[in-house]
């Protein structure tokens, strides 16, 4: 093993950040904003920083409790669409990847409840056309 200079200064970077009480995500958007390539390349994000076993592990052996979950996309950058907050009933969403490094500057939310209404009567009208269920 080597280790490499530009390397190990991001990661002196990283731990003097977090001993200095800087959150996983401001680390990530300083990074970010600084130009420092993330090890997989592309952006930073708290899950670069403090690791996610969701990515290990995928969406094996759960049932998603919403029927779009994992596919949402942001139309702004690609990323993915997280939980923002809820109120009652209303889940709203927004992009991940803004959230998360700040490289997106997509700072909307949506109503989560909306746009499944939306995509599933869209679906269930493609789905009534008679070509569809020829047999």
């Amino acid at each position: 093993m080597r280790i490499l200079d530009h390397e190990s200064d991001v990661i002196c970077r990283i731990f003097k950040a977090h001993l200095a009480g800087r959150t996983a995500r401001e680390i990530a958007n300083g990074l970010n904003e600084d130009g420092v390539i993330a090890p997989r390349g592309g952006s930073w994000d708290a899950s670069t920083i403090n690791g996610n076993k969701a990515h290990s592990h995928g969406r094996r052996g759960r049932t998603p409790k919403r029927p779009f979950s994992g596919l949402l996309r942001c139309g702004k950058c690609g990323g993915g669409m997280s939980i923002h907050d809820r109120s009652g009933s209303a889940i709203r969403i927004r992009c991940s990847t803004a959230r998360e490094s700040g490289s997106c500057d997509n700072d909307k939310r949506y109503r989560l409840d909306k746009i499944e209404h939306a995509v599933l009567a869209k679906l269930k009208a493609e789905l009534a056309d008679p070509i569809y269920v020829k047999e």
